[in-house]
């Protein structure tokens, strides 16, 4: 059969990981997250609160530019971004693991709140910041269960695991952005919690290479810390008896995070 000439072939798509250098790539991560810092800073500074600054901050210090990078053409959200949707079986997977990593991701957290105390002005802060009206409850969904995390995925996961895989491989690249995760966060009571969050989603990025099945992952976890929190009446900051059910808990959980992690490995793709 003769072949349709080279000029009438579409082109070969020529996105921001075949032109950009690496160093390139990561200087847009690092603009990307300094930016998201320094909105929140601005803009909590003119309302104070928590879902205002987190808000701005995921719009304005990373959609805006990458919308602007689009508008340049130099950078399509489907193909750069990783846009598009996990399967059915993928999506299922990926709620029965971000579900079951919440046990063990809980108890790494204790176990940092019982090596560096929590910052009283932390926590007096966050507590002041608990949605007491129907209002606040929605716009901190919206902030804290939606935008923050599809901003901090497109960083850790799309941009900083992807350019790691790149560079090292799939493992180095895995515990390189779950580290960067939980560091960026600079809340050091949680770190061990936040590092084993970050592995979490790592995991679902390398197995589904899909940014709404790891936003999902992120959004389920986020909407269960709001939903405790608020069931809490706030945070304590103070570390708690373990009992044999905690640890049974997360035992049970990580199997099962386990087995879920790997059936989507086994799947990637399908």
């Amino acid at each position: 059969m003769l072949q349709p000439p080279p000029e009438n072939r579409p082109p070969a798509y020529d996105g921001i990981w075949q032109r950009w250098s690496h160093l390139r790539i990561l200087a847009l991560a690092v603009l990307l997250l300094v930016g998201n810092f320094l909105v929140q800073l601005v803009v909590y500074s003119l309302t104070g609160g928590l879902s205002w600054p987190v808000l701005a901050g995921g719009a304005l210090g990373v959609g805006l530019p990458l919308l602007l990078l689009s508008r340049a053409g130099e950078l399509d959200w489907r193909r750069d971004l990783a846009w598009h949707p996990p399967t059915p079986r993928q999506a299922a997977l990926v709620v029965v693991l971000a579900g079951a990593s919440i046990p063990p991701t809980s108890l790494l957290a204790e176990f940092s709140l019982r090596l560096h105390a929590a910052d009283p002005q932390w926590v007096r802060l966050l507590n002041e910041q608990i949605p007491s009206g129907g209002g606040e409850l929605i716009l901190a969904v919206i902030a804290l269960v939606m935008v923050a995390p599809l901003a901090e995925e497109i960083v850790f996961r799309v941009l900083i695991q992807r350019l790691a895989g790149n560079m090292w491989g799939a493992v180095p690249a895995v515990v390189v952005s779950a580290l960067v995760f939980g560091i960026a966060h600079a809340e050091p009571w949680y770190l061990l919690g936040l590092v084993g969050i970050g592995l979490m989603l790592a995991v679902v990025w390398q197995t589904t290479r899909s940014l709404p099945a790891v936003w999902l992952a992120h959004a389920l976890h986020n909407a269960f810390s709001l939903v405790m929190m608020i069931s809490a009446g706030g945070v304590s900051g103070e570390t708690v008896d373990l009992a044999t059910m905690d640890l049974a808990l997360a035992g049970g959980g990580l199997i099962i995070a386990l087995l879920a992690g790997r059936e989507l490995a086994c799947h990637r793709g399908h």
